[in-house]
């Protein structure tokens, strides 16, 4: 199931720890991407596969071989005080046997630009274009695997300055914008949502810094009588324990103040994010986490979620140029019916286990082997599904 990003609580709850890791000088490291000494680079890729359940369905599963292609072209200049890159990227896949539409396409693009004013303030600014261009798969008309073709841009302004040795002030703007090709999707889904706000990080030692968090956000449907305003508070703490193992925890509450079909009322959600990360040795790393949060949802009867998720991650170079990279994260929805008013809540569970082996031929070229296997159990009919993709890839830098 495809879910739409989180809204203005994770918007907030994002900048303030992205701000936690990041100093106030405008620094960007785009190796994979740009050779050294070249502003140009283009890199190219081809993967082939099986996909046991290439439409997602509850029942009668019908797999299919498929062949896909990425293109990625960047240009970067980079300068002692400013950075900018302009990258565009397209993908593609083919599916040899899928009822329907039998080809998924997305291109975008994205700018970044960062300057530093002085030692103590910086600006970053980037934009994120997408287009997708994919099959409309439904089951009885009502739930949707993809969203069919849509446009999806963000934009995000931030501004850093180090008011003393200790004390760092962030300011982050941010512009969300959804539109969608299908009829249905574009009465329910299609918005335009904005979040802005200060931070305040104090760095109480080398190994911890405090934050303190403010964002308010507005979410404006163009059909849907369900806007939303917000107002978010975010406390947040960085703790290095070890020169090994660091941990960050964020916690906070949004009072979201709506304009729906049923209700007008304000209300409060807290939210609470907590990660760590330990180093095993040099070529070995272990990250983990878990997330309590509200979000809007992409199921079109369904106008939000209340989310817990849990990661975990196990990345391993086992030998010259080869490595291994392991995830699951798994996810609980608890999905409130906003159109029925009275219908009690259900939860949908998520599964999603990637495992990928990767060997670095030459500088320029890697090869792949990846494994993916998703499950969603629902209560809800023709929801639940379960899923195995492989693939392998080949990847070049010119």
């Amino acid at each position: 199931m495809k879910r739409l990003r989180n809204l203005m609580a994770w918007l907030g709850g994002t900048a303030i720890f992205c701000s936690l890791v990041t100093g106030v000088r405008a620094e960007y490291d785009p190796q994979g991407t740009v050779k050294k000494g070249k502003r140009w680079a283009i890199s190219t890729g081809l993967r082939s596969g099986y996909d046991d359940n290439s439409t997602t369905a509850s029942n009668n599963k019908h797999g299919s071989w498929f062949s896909g292609f990425n293109v990625l072209g960047r240009y970067s200049y980079p300068t002692d005080t400013s950075f900018f890159s302009a990258a565009t990227a397209a993908n593609g896949n083919f599916f040899a046997d899928r009822p329907g539409s039998i080809f998924d396409f997305s291109n975008g693009v994205d700018l970044t630009f960062a300057h530093t004013f002085s030692p103590r303030l910086s600006l970053d600014l980037t934009d994120h274009f997408r287009f997708g261009q994919e099959p409309q798969l439904a089951e009885n008309n009502t739930i949707y695997r993809r969203a069919g073709d849509f446009v999806n841009n963000g934009v995000n302004l931030g501004l850093s300055y180090q008011l003393s040795t200790k004390w760092f002030l962030d300011y982050n703007l941010a512009h969300d914008l959804w539109h969608y090709s299908d009829a249905q999707l574009k009465q329910d889904l299609e918005r335009q949502a904005i979040s802005t706000g200060p931070t305040l990080r104090y760095r109480v030692t080398e190994l911890t810094t405090l934050s303190l968090g403010y964002s308010y956000g507005r979410i404006m449907y163009d059909k849907s009588p369900r806007d939303a305003e917000t107002h978010t508070t975010t406390a947040g703490i960085m703790q290095s324990i070890t020169r090994k193992w660091n941990a960050s925890l964020d916690a906070g509450a949004t009072v979201r103040k709506e304009d729906t079909i049923t209700s007008k009322e304000s209300h409060v959600e807290p939210f609470v994010s907590f990660g760590t990360t330990y180093l095993v040795s040099q070529k070995a790393k272990i990250n983990a986490g878990v997330r309590h949060s509200f979000q809007e949802t992409d199921a079109a009867t369904f106008y939000f979620s209340k989310t817990t998720s849990s990661y975990f991650g196990f990345d391993w170079e086992f030998a010259r140029n080869l490595s291994s990279s392991t995830s699951l994260n798994i996810v609980d929805s608890e999905l409130a019916n906003a159109i029925v008013t009275g219908t009690a809540a259900v939860d949908e569970w998520t599964w999603v286990v990637n495992q990928v082996f990767s060997w670095q031929v030459r500088e320029e070229l890697t090869l792949d082997l990846r494994y993916t296997w998703t499950r969603l159990d629902s209560p809800l009919e023709n929801r639940s599904y379960r899923r195995n993709v492989v693939s392998v890839g080949a990847s070049y830098l010119f």
